[in-house]
């Protein structure tokens, strides 16, 4: 069953995903799927834009993604994808 809301890629974010080979790309569709699934889950970790906004932080390894949920408009929009190095 597809998810009521949609996932939006900030530029920036696409730019990091366009270089990546296909099984990271795969990997990372299906975790912004699942945010979009449950776009109302709290992670722990979050920062405030200067607008305001409360921007969610989510640590799956390797990687801290960042968004925030549009329940105006149904979209989960994923803001920030950094990898993290490993040790």
């Amino acid at each position: 069953m597809p998810s009521a809301y949609a996932y939006i890629l900030h530029g920036a974010v696409m730019e990091v995903i366009i270089h990546l080979p296909l099984r990271q790309r795969e990997q990372l569709d299906a975790i912004f799927r699942a945010l979009a699934a449950d776009p109302y889950q709290m992670t722990g970790s979050f920062f405030y834009e200067p607008s305001g906004r409360k921007v969610q932080v989510k640590f799956l390894h390797p990687w801290m993604i960042s968004f925030w949920a549009d329940h105006a408009v149904k979209e989960v929009r994923i803001v920030g994808l950094k990898k993290r190095p490993s040790n």
